[in-house]
């Protein structure tokens, strides 16, 4: 090809580029963007166009930026197909992105067909197909997961993965559609592949070889070009998903490493103690994936909760408060409890790494401290959960260290059972239940005894997933019982809490996924019980409580009610206006939110 020839297609390239990416930003809400980012867009053309001009404009390069063009053009639009705001910034950011990458791949191919030594190609080939394989992975992500779930991948989504094991993503796989699961796999398996195989089978004998001046400078030239695309690309969607993740997985290793830093901190505090004469046995039950709308002692029209709507009619009410707007501040469990059992909340700015966690204060203040667990031990990634149950006395795992099928015999009243071989004798106590709950499979989580509804049962219009999970809740609601008549029998009993990490939307086959946020995910139930003692000893908080029944609050906030309710002075960061148990408790439903921060609690309609 002539030199003019090859200046005339460098130009015209040029120009179709940039008209191409102009008309690809009408399709966003806000087309503003594209005007403000025209030198990056510029930038990009010409590093494409250079690339392009090595290739004496290819065919077959040409088909590869053309593919990764529309892969990450097409992850960059999902927000248009499941009607959310659309800027121009996800379009373009995620065409750049797509283009440099390819960008670089073309040259590292063009530099490998260079190489005269064979071992040297084969392990420059080997190296190129990785960043093939990644490069492709990651909008195929995106595109898979809108297909399974008519929703765009989040940073959230990302973190589950990390801290799911396979019992999980068992149960959670069979709920859904296999088929189109396996379909979507094989598809992208195969097409990453034939992807793959074309870039491999690319070659030009017409080309010039590269000498090592021309190969620097194409390299400078591309380190160039990425610097100028860095404001753009530092808004890229897709990237963004993984850096928040690894900023979110950095401050879980963080919290691990701090641990024995917090510990020291809370030692050489002054007067972090228990009240005089206000110890005693405090149970906390935190639940799994339970919504009050499926309650029955919440108005749900199934009696689903015969044990605690019989507690809250009778003369037991008065040592019962059933709490009508908790909310949950995220709708997965590592995000919610990280908050909840710590304190670290939505409305501060303390660094997770620097929280100090429910179990440590109340160690340092002179409870001595259980964990009994019904969930696994690990997941795949450690997280602030599991190191605030590693700071606990004794730890109780049901599930083992390496986990078990969802099939297994485990069920929730293995955790009343452990409670029963307790003496609890000491005087002053803080046992932390955590159930498998309501957790899909809903099937797995009660016996066939606790079988209560099934399909001939119901309505019509109710699924199969619909009386499962109202089965489990009838059989989470047996299991308070017997929680409740364990430790109500222990003579230093003070008071029992009972909440659930997050909801859960059965209706609508959603789970708990915070893509597909629903209110159902985030409203909770929340619980207390009180002894005749605690209410002699402490009335007027039972009677700001029972006050503050219908008051808005959110679990994250559990830090400071468990704190206040045990009695615990001088703790850190007690903050009276998030103490639901204080008369200074201010958080109204305007104030509140959920999926840490980033919704408000009024919204929900």
């Amino acid at each position: 090809m002539n030199k003019r020839r090859l200046i005339q297609n460098f130009v015209v390239f040029l120009v179709s580029y940039v008209v191409f990416i102009f008309f690809l930003s009408l399709l966003a809400t806000y087309r503003q963007y594209f005007f403000e980012n025209y030198v990056s867009i510029l930038f990009t053309a010409t590093c494409v166009d250079l690339v392009l001009l090595l290739w004496n404009y290819n065919r077959k390069i040409i088909i590869i930026f053309f593919i990764f063009s529309i892969l990450y053009t097409s992850a960059g639009l999902i927000n248009l197909f499941i009607d959310i705001f659309l800027s121009g910034k996800e379009i373009i950011s995620s065409l750049i992105l797509g283009n440099l990458i390819c960008c670089l791949i073309s040259l590292l191919l063009r530099f490998a067909q260079n190489l005269k030594d064979n071992i040297q190609r084969k392990i420059s080939y080997l190296f190129l197909n990785v960043i093939v394989i990644v490069a492709l992975l990651i909008p195929f992500l995106f595109i898979g997961y809108y297909f399974l779930s008519d929703q765009i991948l989040s940073t959230t989504i990302v973190l589950t993965l990390f801290q799911t094991n396979l019992p999980e993503i068992y149960g959670y796989l069979k709920d859904k559609n296999i088929f189109l699961w396996c379909s979507v796999f094989v598809i992208t398996f195969f097409a990453i592949g034939g992807i793959t195989f074309f870039i491999n089978k690319i070659a030009d004998n017409t080309l010039v070889s590269l000498n090592i001046a021309t190969s620097i400078g194409v390299f400078v030239e591309l380190i160039f070009f990425l610097y100028n695309t860095k404001p753009i690309l530092t808004d890229c969607y897709i990237l963004n998903v993984f850096r928040q993740t690894q900023i979110v997985l950095k401050e879980y290793r963080d919290y691990g490493k701090a641990k024995a830093l917090r510990q020291h901190n809370l030692e050489v505090l002054k007067g972090l103690t228990i009240a005089a004469g206000k110890g005693g046995l405090y149970v906390l039950v935190i639940g799994e994936s339970e919504t009050r709308d499926h309650m029955h002692v919440y108005g749900y029209g199934e009696e689903t909760t015969p044990w605690l709507s019989d507690m809250n009619k009778t003369k037991e009410q008065t040592r019962l408060i059933v709490f009508d707007n908790a909310y949950s501040n995220h709708t997965h469990t590592v995000p919610v409890l990280t908050y909840a059992l710590s304190v670290k909340n939505q409305y501060n700015n303390i660094d997770i790494k620097n929280a100090y966690s429910l179990i440590e204060v109340a160690k340092v203040a002179g409870f001595t401290t259980y964990w009994i667990s019904n969930q696994l031990k690990y997941g795949g990634w450690d997280t602030p959960v599991a190191e605030m149950a590693s700071a606990a006395d004794h730890e109780i795992w049901i599930n083992g260290s390496v986990g078990l099928v969802l099939g297994s015999d485990f069920y929730d009243e293995k955790i009343v059972e452990e409670l029963e071989k307790l003496s609890l004798r000491d005087n002053n106590i803080l046992v932390v239940c955590h159930l498998m709950g309501n957790h899909g499979f809903y099937r797995y989580r009660y016996p066939s005894e606790f079988q209560r509804y099934d399909i001939s049962q119901r309505r019509s219009d109710l699924s199969e997933n619909v009386w499962a999970y109202d089965n489990s809740v009838y059989y989470t609601d047996y299991i308070l019982r017997r929680i409740y008549e364990v430790v109500s029998q222990k003579p230093n009993f003070k008071s029992m809490v009972y909440l659930s990490d997050h909801g859960e939307d059965p209706d609508n086959g959603v789970s708990h996924e915070a893509s597909k946020f629903t209110w159902k995910m985030a409203r909770i139930p929340l619980v207390m019980f009180f002894s005749d003692s605690f209410i002699k000893e402490s009335g007027d908080t039972v009677t700001t409580l029972a006050k503050h029944k219908k008051n808005y609050w959110t679990n994250d906030l559990l830090y400071n009610l468990m704190i206040n309710i045990m009695h615990i002075e001088n703790a850190p960061y007690n903050d009276n206006k998030w103490n639901l148990s204080s008369e200074n408790y201010e958080m109204k439903k305007e104030v509140l939110k959920t999926l840490h921060g980033s919704k408000s609690l009024s919204e929900e309609r």
